[in-house]
């Protein structure tokens, strides 16, 4: 197999700091440089303008050098459902159609100007369904269009570190995605997706049993012994005493320079 002869840059855009990530020309890329930016304060965490602006000022400086970029969306910037299997949608365009439905009847009217993805995880296995703001996509792409990367793909935060593990547990797991400001929680039953739910995390350290308890209230199953993986971005305070966690990325990078679109 011959080795991509393009360095490859991770990019990643959050409400407070953007993070570039250069790797090098081979399968196991070593990491070669690493900036951080911080973003100018936003009302709302789901605000994205000031993510692009540090982006756009980042791209402008004259050292930024060729490479192959894929571009992984904060939690903040994305909605996320799981849908149901469903063997009567035969076609892409009609799995699109009703993951829009479901996204308006949740979110509202809003949702018509969301660009939607889905994840399969097999037949008969729920998908998960994210929603990304169209602008945002067209900012992104014209962003790294003016500059001397070529943009690959552009990733939801919670798809892109489910693609660098490969595969998901096969049994009972919680999945934990942390960032500061925000929690994404999913519940797995042998190997299947049954709940996937966000929630704001208000600068304390928030108490992940608490969360978990919480959540199997909300759907009404008895907690378990089942295993918990934890992947944290950024400086996201959580706290987990009385746990026994396991890192969802024992590697460290949320998304290796070789991660899917």
């Amino acid at each position: 197999m011959s080795l991509s002869l393009r360095e490859r840059v991770i990019i990643t855009l959050s409400p407070r700091q953007v993070l570039l990530e250069r790797f090098g020309r081979s399968l196991r890329p070593a990491l070669m440089d690493r900036k951080m930016l911080a973003c100018a304060d936003a009302k709302e965490e789901a605000n994205w303008h000031p993510a692009l602006e540090a982006l756009r000022e980042a791209l402008a400086h004259p050292n930024v050098g060729s490479g192959d970029a894929t571009v992984v969306l904060s939690n903040h910037f994305v909605r996320y459902l799981l849908l149901p299997w469903n063997a009567d949608l035969v076609s892409g365009q009609e799995e699109l159609a009703f993951a829009g439905a479901r996204f308006q009847q949740v979110f509202g009217e809003a949702a018509t100007e969301w660009a939607l993805k889905l994840s399969h995880f097999g037949p008969g296995f729920a998908s998960v369904a994210s929603a990304i703001e169209r602008a945002l996509l067209e900012a992104v792409t014209a962003v790294t269009a003016g500059s001397p990367l070529r943009l690959r793909s552009i990733q939801p935060g919670f798809m892109a570190v489910c693609n660098a593990r490969q595969r998901v547990p096969s049994g009972d797991a919680w999945v934990a995605m942390a960032e500061p400001g925000r929690l994404l929680l999913g519940s797995m039953r042998e190997g299947r997706w049954q709940s996937l739910r966000a929630r704001p995390l208000n600068g304390h350290a928030a108490a992940l049993k608490q969360i978990i308890e919480q959540e199997c209230l909300l759907l009404g199953v008895e907690s378990n012994d089942a295993k918990v993986y934890l992947h944290r971005m950024g400086d996201a305070p959580v706290d987990v005493q009385g746990m026994d966690v396991e890192q969802w990325l024992p590697e460290g990078p949320a998304l290796q320079a070789g991660g899917a679109g």
